[in-house]
Parts: C-alpha cells; sequence; structure tokens
C-alpha cells in the first residue's frame, strides 16, 4: 500500500472511529443512561438546551401565527375539537420555541412546515370540512402509509397535546365496518419537543404498519415512560381517536419498544381488560433491579416509598397477563433483554408462561425476523379480539387508581397498597369468587349471558359465603341487552349483597385514593400563595413562594403542559357567596372550580388553606403543625398534603407540591415514582434539591377512611 493510500486508509479509519465514538455518545445522552448519571449533587439538563432561533425566523413565526389565529377567530362556528388541529400546532411551536427545545436547522424549518399546515386547515375549515376530511387533507404518503398529525385536549391541564396517526393510504373510515387500533410508544428521546416529535409522526411511519389498521402514536408528554400524565395522554388520545374514526372495541392492543416497552408493560398490566394483545420490546418493568444492573445504582427507598414501588413494578402485578395475550421481545444482546427476562421469571412463578421472542444477536433493534413472527401472531390474535365479558377474570392491584377489569370493579381495599386479588368465574346460573385484601367490588353482566329463568336463583358465591339472588329483585338497566349490576360487601367477615355506596362516608375510593401524584391524573389548577408586595425572612413562605416556582415551570418542562391557576380569593368568595353546602359545590362548578385544587402556602399566605386548615387530620395553625401528638413550628416548617375537597368531595386538595419526583429522576425513567405518600412534613429551613423539596421529618398514609393511621 502506498503512503498515499495508507494515509488514506487511516484516515477513513479515524472518521469511522470518531463517528462511531460521537455516536455512542450521542446515545448515551439521549438515553439518559449510565453510571455518570448517579450523582443527584450534579444533574445535567434534562431537557438539553437546544440551538439559538434566528431573530429573523422568531419575528416570521410571530406574524404567521398571528394572523392564523386571526384567521380562525372569523370562522364563528368551527367544532372546538377541529380548532385544537390548527391551535395545537401554533402551541407545538410556542412551546418548543419556549422551552429551548430546537435542536437543529431540520426541526426550525420543519416548524415553518407547522405554521403551512396550520394555515391550509383554516383553508380547509371555511371549505366546509371537519374531522377526518381536515386531519388529512394534505397529509403525507409514505411505504403505502398516509401519516397524519392531530391534537387533542387533555382534561389534566386544557393543554393542546399532540398525536401522530398512521393508516394504510387507501384507507378511509367506513362507520359499518370498526378498525382495529394499535397504540405504538415511542422510544426515549431527551431532544423530543413537539415539533420535533410532529417532524418524526410526519415524516416516518413506524416499526410496524399493519393492514387494514390505525396505528396510534401519543407523545406522552415528552420522556416519562408513559407513567403519569404520560399515561394519561395514552388514555385521552385513544378516546379522541375513537371519537374521530369507527374504532373495534375488542380489538384495541398496546405495544412499544425501549422507554415504549416500558410503558406498555405498565398499560398491560393496570388496564388488563382493555386489549386484545400487548407486545412490548426492550424497556425495563420495576425500578430497584434495573437500575441495579442498567444504572450501577443501588436505590435504596424510604420506608413510605416501599410501598408506592408497587405502582409501576410491573412483576407485582403480572398475573394480570394470565387472560392477555402478550409477547415480549428483546434482542439478544440487549442490556434491556432485563425487563422481558424479569416479567417472565415472575410469570413462571404463577404458572403462566411467557412468549418471550429473542432476536438472534442483536442489540437493541428489532430483527427482520422477529418482527415477521410478532406480526404474525398479533393477527392471530386480532381475529380472535377481546372478549369483553370473559368467562374468567383474575386481576390484581394494589391501589384503587386501578379498579376494574371488564365485568368487576373493585370500590373498597382493606389495606392500601398490600396485594389485592379477585379472581372470578361466571357460570350459567351464577358466579364463582375469591377475593384478597378486598372489602367492596360491584359486577356489571348482561343478563343474556346467564341461562336461567324468572323462577331461579341467582348463586353468587364469595369466598365462604354462599348468596342465593332471584331475578325478579334485581335491577337492570334500560339497555336494549339489560344488564345486571351486583354490589358486594364484606361486613363482618361474611359477604353480603348491598344496593349501593355510602357515599356520604369518607373513604379511600376509585380515584380518591392518593398518593400526592394521583391529584396530577385528573383535572386541576394551580393556586398560588396571596403576594403581599413584601419580602419575609420567614423560611417558610420564602420556601412555598420557590416551590411554586419550582412545580408550575416543572409541570410545564417536564409534562409539556400548561399552568392553568385561580386566585385564592376568588375561590373563597365563591365559597362564602353561597348559603348551603349544595350550593357552595353548585358555584365552584359553575366557576370551572370542579377539579383538583393545588394549593400553594400557608393559612397566612393561603386563604383557602386557611378555611381548611382546622377541617383536617393535620392541623394548621399560625404556630404549629400538629399530627396527632406530634408538634412542629410553622415557621421551619411547612405541610405536603393530599386530601378530599371538603367543599367538592369526589376531588382533591394538595398542599405545598407539584408532581413529587424531581430533577435527579428525569435522567432514567424508571427513577420516575411518587417520591411521597398522603402526608409530609418538610423542614422549610433545609434546603431543597434534585430529589426533595426539603428535608423531610415526618411522613405518611393515611387510613381508609382518610385519617391518621397508627404508626
Amino acid at each position: 500500500m502506498n503512503t498515499f493510500n495508507q494515509l488514506s486508509f487511516r484516515y477513513v479509519l479515524s472518521r469511522c472511529l470518531l463517528f462511531f465514538v460521537l455516536q455512542f455518545s450521542i446515545a448515551a445522552v439521549l438515553q439518559g443512561d449510565g453510571p455518570d448519571d448517579n450523582f443527584p449533587e450534579n444533574v445535567r439538563l434534562v431537557p438539553p438546551k437546544g440551538i439559538t432561533v434566528p431573530q429573523a425566523t422568531l419575528e416570521s413565526w410571530k406574524t404567521r401565527s398571528a394572523e392564523i389565529s386571526q384567521e380562525l377567530a372569523s370562522i364563528v362556528d368551527g367544532k372546538p375539537t377541529d380548532r385544537w388541529q390548527v391551535e395545537g400546532l401554533l402551541r407545538a411551536v410556542r412551546m418548543t420555541l419556549e422551552e429551548e427545545m430546537f435542536y437543529n436547522d431540520s426541526e426550525i424549518a420543519f416548524a415553518g412546515t407547522l405554521l403551512d399546515i396550520a394555515k391550509e386547515r383554516v383553508a380547509v375549515l371555511k371549505s366546509g370540512k371537519t374531522g377526518w376530511d381536515l386531519l388529512t387533507t394534505g397529509m403525507p404518503e409514505k411505504n403505502g402509509s398516509r401519516l397524519i398529525i392531530g391534537v387533542f385536549q387533555s382534561k389534566l391541564d386544557r393543554s393542546l397535546q399532540p398525536f401522530g396517526l398512521v393508516v394504510p393510504s387507501t384507507w378511509t373510515p367506513n362507520p359499518s365496518q370498526p378498525v382495529r387500533l394499535d397504540v405504538w410508544l415511542h422510544g426515549r428521546d431527551e431532544r423530543s419537543g413537539e415539533v420535533g416529535f410532529l417532524q418524526r409522526r410526519y415524516s416516518q411511519p413506524g416499526e410496524f404498519t399493519p393492514a387494514n389498521t390505525v396505528v396510534l402514536h401519543p407523545y406522552g408528554r415528552y420522556s416519562n415512560a408513559f407513567k403519569f400524565a404520560g399515561e394519561i395522554d395514552v388514555l385521552e388520545g385513544i378516546e379522541f381517536v375513537k371519537n374521530l374514526v369507527p374504532v373495534d372495541q375488542n380489538r384495541i392492543s398496546i405495544r412499544g419498544f425501549s422507554m415504549g416497552g416500558a410503558g406498555c408493560w405498565q398499560m398491560a398490566v393496570h388496564y388488563p381488560g382493555t386489549w386484545f394483545a400487548a407486545t412490548p420490546g426492550a424497556g425495563f418493568c420495576e425500578t430497584t433491579e434495573f437500575l441495579r444492573i442498567f444504572q450501577k445504582e443501588e436505590f435504596k427507598p424510604t420506608t413510605f416509598q416501599k410501598p408506592l414501588l408497587h405502582w409501576y413494578d410491573c412483576p407485582d402485578w403480572s398475573s394480570n397477563l394470565r387472560y392477555l395475550p402478550t409477547i415480549a421481545y428483546s434482542g439478544e444482546l440487549d442490556r434491556q433483554k432485563q425487563a422481558a427476562d424479569v416479567m417472565e421469571a415472575s410469570l413462571r412463578s404463577k404458572g403462566i408462561e411467557l412468549p418471550h421472542i429473542i432476536g438472534p444477536q442483536t442489540e437493541h433493534k428489532y430483527h427482520p425476523d422477529s418482527k415477521a413472527e410478532i406480526t404474525k401472531r398479533l393477527e392471530e390474535f386480532a381475529t380472535a379480539g377481546r372478549n369483553e365479558y370473559p368467562t374468567q377474570i383474575d386481576f390484581t392491584t394494589y391501589t384503587l387508581r386501578y379498579a376494574t377489569h371488564t365485568w368487576i370493579a373493585i370500590e373498597r381495599l382493606k389495606k392500601h397498597w398490600e396485594e389485592s386479588r379477585i379472581q372470578a368465574k361466571r357460570l350459567d346460573t351464577g358466579l364463582e369468587i375469591t377475593t384478597q385484601n378486598i372489602d367492596r367490588f360491584v359486577v356489571t353482566l348482561p343478563v343474556s349471558l346467564f341461562k336461567i329463568d324468572l323462577n331461579q336463583m341467582l348463586t353468587i358465591k364469595i369466598d365462604d359465603s354462599q348468596l342465593s339472588l332471584s331475578p325478579r329483585q334485581l335491577m337492570t338497566d334500560r339497555s336494549a341487552n339489560p344488564k345486571w349490576r351486583l354490589g358486594f360487601e364484606n361486613v363482618n367477615g361474611k359477604w353480603e349483597q348491598v344496593r349501593r355506596s355510602n357515599s356520604d362516608k369518607l373513604s379511600k375510593q376509585p380515584n380518591l385514593q392518593g398518593p400526592i401524584d394521583d391529584a396530577f391524573l385528573d383535572s386541576f389548577v394551580f393556586v398560588p400563595p396571596v403576594d403581599n408586595g413584601q419580602e419575609s425572612s420567614n423560611p417558610t413562605s420564602t420556601w412555598v413562594k420557590n416551590e411554586f416556582a419550582h412545580a408550575t415551570s416543572q409541570w410545564k418542562r417536564h409534562f409539556r403542559g400548561d399552568v392553568v391557576s385561580k386566585s385564592p380569593q376568588e375561590i373563597v368568595d365563591t365559597i362564602d357567596s353561597a348559603p348551603t353546602t349544595a350550593a357552595v359545590a353548585a358555584s365552584l362548578r359553575m366557576e370551572n372550580l370542579d377539579c383538583n385544587w393545588v394549593l400553594f402556602g400557608t393559612p397566612e399566605s393561603n386563604p383557602v388553606i386557611a378555611k381548611l386548615a382546622m377541617q383536617l387530620p393535620i392541623q394548621w395553625s399560625k404556630k404549629k403543625i400538629q399530627v396527632g401528638s406530634q408538634l412542629y413550628d410553622s415557621e421551619n416548617h411547612a405541610l405536603i398534603m393530599i386530601y378530599p375537597n371538603p367543599y367538592l368531595p369526589n376531588r382533591y386538595i394538595v398542599f405545598n407540591s407539584g408532581f413529587t419526583f424531581r430533577e435527579f429522576a428525569y435522567l432514567n425513567n424508571a427513577r420516575q415514582i411518587p417520591m411521597l405518600p398522603d402526608w409530609a412534613i418538610v423542614d422549610t429551613a433545609s434546603k431543597p434539591n434534585s430529589q426533595w423539596p426539603g428535608k423531610i421529618v415526618d411522613a405518611g398514609f393515611f387510613d381508609g377512611s382518610w385519617q391518621l393511621s397508627s404508626k
């Protein structure tokens, strides 16, 4: 080899090595994995800061957005869902810009494309087209698929959240032919603002494009493994699509890879009665072992965090996959094979075999043969479809956040955050049910499923109790296919039929069971402390002000939300203006306050907290916070808490907290777990950090009646 060729070879080799090093480094940054991210005192910025958008471009976007908004406003009778398809694209550009999440020139250029699409959609609306016709006009086709970008409004904070749809290019909605819907959960990408996400959905069909199938790609509110608000984003996206096109309710699957595989595991075990199948690929399925093996981190949960690990640790819920067809996929050389191995072992311990397809000599991607095999099996599952009323149910839960499976709804647990299980079998003339840690549940089944006449008795066997019910005395609904709704309650160790819940008695119940993070899975508003214009040297006052700023900024930054706030005085005035308790609730609903209130302040700085402070199990005055017999001075301590709202009993109040994981958890999705239980006392003289809002000096759970539990 001559000198020139040697130099050329060395140059090419060095450039190749540099390329692979850079790719590895970039991948590590994008994935947020590795021991370098194990130092809470030195946390890198997530999402990272992007590039600067040229000033001329900014001015152009501002002018164009204003013009598009003005044109949209001129359409008097447009449906809100259609307006979202314009407004949401403008918001995507604005959010990405405000959070500095443009990472390359291509994304900046695509922001201009989004404004073009928004402008075109206004013209389409003016022409009279709506709904599906509006969304699909001008959308591109690639490899036999039509790529569609859309927006829905979230109930959580009324923000407009983006999604992508992939449909066969020749497919059009037909009300008489409901279509299969696959939900695909994407992998982790710390550099995925709204514009970047929509750019991919506008240009990439995705990993799987099954025939005769609509594929939904939720954004999931950024990078949270489709937990918390990301989880609700998936569910709301499905509902929006179901209202857009005819979806076969019994042919909806949950799928995903990498971070999306983690999301797939948790969506499968939490909602096993929703899907006809699940296909998780790679990812993680729990916290402690994954961090130890993958992150080289020894995670040591606090006493109150241990039960909270049950929320997203999927092996604890694995028996929920007994009757849900599930196919796990891993590359043979992929470190994230750990997730499927853990779930496989957990399922085997319960007598369930998990099909686990392994791509030979494959790292973090799909092997072509494996893709073909998964596609084939999933088509078989789709042909069979989901059984809306299965003859057998095996359902485990640890929290009433997840309380339903097809025809069974659990209404009360004996002990929260402990394994609760119900196994039910439907017979021709009755039901056989066994329970664990459950005090109350409801069965809802069509009468037509039972082979029984009005002179026979419906036999219900629950644990050691046997009930005989007369069909003549059972209430049914007035639908074309009437259903029996049967409630059962454990009274002094014996099961009895009950007609209705005792709604007047305060208790933990579905969607009202805590912990603090649960408040951010439904509609909520932030309620700031009153700003009297004076600086205070009181540690608690300073802490409250800083934590409110942190909670609101991080809701926008990490969960890509809008900060909806209400004045505390406005709430107090609404309460005081109503003469009765019922009138208070009605007035609050009229003021759009029928939601969870996230209250920041003290009894002195927030008049709503002042109204509530003495009505709660933990009492808070100007001088002290009293937790049972334990006293804390209010000058150096603050109360963090979730509790049912005394004025709106089906809603929460939260004191002084946003979602409870902080910046350190952003670095790895497995760390994104509830950090605090139902209540906590924080030392406000201590400094908040990347893990905690300050030193937690006491914390715990309320009991099933929302009272302080004995320690």
